[in-house]
């Protein structure tokens, strides 16, 4: 009895540890690979925990991971947060966000730089188009955004990628 009691109060402490799932996305050098998370919806929160776990930077785009949301048939529309290492040579990961309209950046920001081998832990919210960029310690980034309904997903670039995803 007191070892259920105990399972249970760790589960509901600790629910993103019980019911998180692991994913693994990989692409070839110069592509790109996306995987859906979900049914487009107006609202959505997204926790992730992801990092970059094999480069693949010898083609035209850089290693980089994202998680976000995006609307419609592909994510020429979007909020998302990344993990890139820009050159070959660079000793570390650039972290950042951006927001992608008619599949063009109109929004871009760096906000600090992590080891190759270190995680990132982000949680994004959207609701009715309004994001939200929450990372450890410090002030949310609040982004106003043209999105609608939208999916939350995950991607890799020029690599393969580790991401733990909490529902």
């Amino acid at each position: 009895m007191l070892f259920r009691f105990v399972l249970l109060a760790f589960c509901v402490i600790h629910p993103y540890l019980a019911i998180a799932s692991t994913v693994a996305l990989s692409a070839n050098s110069g592509e790109f690979n996306a995987k859906s998370l979900g049914s487009p919806a107006m609202q959505g929160t997204l926790p992730a925990s992801f990092r970059i776990t094999h480069f693949d930077s010898s083609g035209a785009w850089p290693a980089a991971a994202y998680v976000g949301f995006f609307q419609g048939p592909n994510r020429n529309e979007s909020v998302q947060f990344f993990i890139v290492r820009n050159k070959v040579s660079d000793a570390h990961l650039v972290a950042g966000y951006r927001v992608i309209e008619a599949g063009k950046e109109v929004k871009v920001a760096s906000v600090g730089t992590l080891l190759p081998t270190e995680m990132a832990h982000v949680t994004i919210t959207i609701d009715h188009g309004l994001a939200k960029i929450f990372l450890p310690n410090r002030e949310p980034v609040v982004l106003k955004t043209k999105l609608g309904d939208v999916s939350p997903y995950i991607s890799v670039s020029s690599g393969t990628a580790e991401f733990e995803i909490a529902p």
